[in-house]
């Protein structure tokens, strides 16, 4: 599955169906988040993300995502 990162945003918030397909458990506590779509309740999760530019691959383990 490939992504886009959002250079310059502080966190990007993606659906709940998404992070289950990708095997993200969600287990940290609801909290809310102001967007540009208005508050939404979201919770927390550790991910491995891998990024991969033509023949570079970088991982980074246990990043927080919401």
């Amino acid at each position: 599955m490939a992504g886009l990162l959002d250079s310059g945003s502080d966190f990007v918030l993606f659906p709940k169906d998404i992070a289950e397909a990708v095997g993200i458990k969600l287990t940290g506590r609801v909290e809310k988040a102001d967007g540009i779509g208005g508050p939404v309740q979201c919770r927390s999760g550790l991910a491995t993300i891998t990024l991969r530019k033509g023949t570079q691959t970088k991982i980074l383990r246990n990043i927080r995502i919401y």
